[in-house]
């Protein structure tokens, strides 16, 4: 293990190289000028007004990044399931393990990819608005859960109405499982029945099938593009970032009805 020093040269955050081409800013990147000295305005000794250090900040919105991670993982485990339920049918074993677990690892990605597509929207939306301090003491001290502490977020940045009991709810399971994956617990268990081949497999392979990412996946994107339709009007720097993550989602969202199926309701559908 280095020390503090080495690894900060090491921390992408912090690095400070000098490119002779400049910066490079992708569309959609969050761009500003930060003071690094504080804004100082004074006069130098010919009476010209001189300030401090001006630098450039980028910073980029990883909310659709991870949404468009999560529709290519989804696309590859609809492909996989395809093949198994073909091999399945042929009763052809080597097929049928290649597509089993080529599917599960394209699901378990699909899976972790929306939940964390939520987790990137949470962190946004708490640049634009300020959680009162006795919610997030509340937080502290009860050791709230992740997904209660967004529900509760989102439940304060947007109108949200009576979908909140709902969101909670599916916002818990998919965590569940993103925990399942990221946090793995090691052991033997009893095969469980897996319901695309009518045998019992590995319990992870039943969790991490295609149709429960695409669940997963579906509601995450559906309530992101919604909750970017709904900001609270009482906080305007949110609104102004919803209208470009609306922007950069409604996209998707139509390449997911034209490839998969359905997901707003008629009457958010746009």
């Amino acid at each position: 293990m280095g020390n503090q020093s080495e690894r900060d040269e090491t921390d992408p955050q912090r690095e400070k190289s000098e490119s002779p081409g400049g910066v490079f800013v992708t569309k959609g990147s969050k761009a500003s000028i930060g003071f690094p000295d504080g804004f100082i305005l004074r006069l130098d000794e010919e009476g010209s007004f001189e300030g401090g250090r001006v630098e450039l900040l980028v910073g980029l919105d990883m909310c659709p990044y991870w949404l468009e991670v999560a529709y290519g993982h989804i696309k590859s485990a609809k492909s996989s399931h395809n093949n198994l339920l073909k091999a399945s049918a042929d009763e052809d074993d080597e097929r049928l393990g290649f597509a089993l677990e080529e599917g599960f690892i394209a699901a378990m990605q699909a899976v972790v990819s929306a939940a964390t597509a939520v987790e990137a929207l949470c962190a946004a939306v708490h640049e634009y608005i300020q959680m009162p301090k006795v919610q997030r003491k509340a937080w502290d001290k009860n050791r709230t859960a992740r997904y209660k502490r967004i529900v509760e977020t989102l439940r304060y940045g947007f109108q949200v109405g009576a979908s909140n009991d709902r969101v909670s709810v599916i916002l818990k399971e998919i965590f569940r499982f993103r925990n399942w994956a990221v946090h793995p617990p090691f052991g033997i268990t009893s095969p469980k029945p897996h319901p695309d081949i009518g045998r019992h497999t590995e319990w992870r392979f039943v969790a991490f099938r295609y149709e429960n990412a695409q669940k997963a996946v579906g509601f995450a994107l559906s309530l992101i593009v919604q909750l970017a339709r709904k900001p609270e009007i009482r906080f305007p720097d949110l609104v102004k970032y919803c209208d470009e993550l609306d922007k950069k989602v409604s996209p998707l969202v139509e390449k997911w009805e034209s490839e998969i199926g359905q997901l707003l309701p008629k009457d958010n559908a746009e």
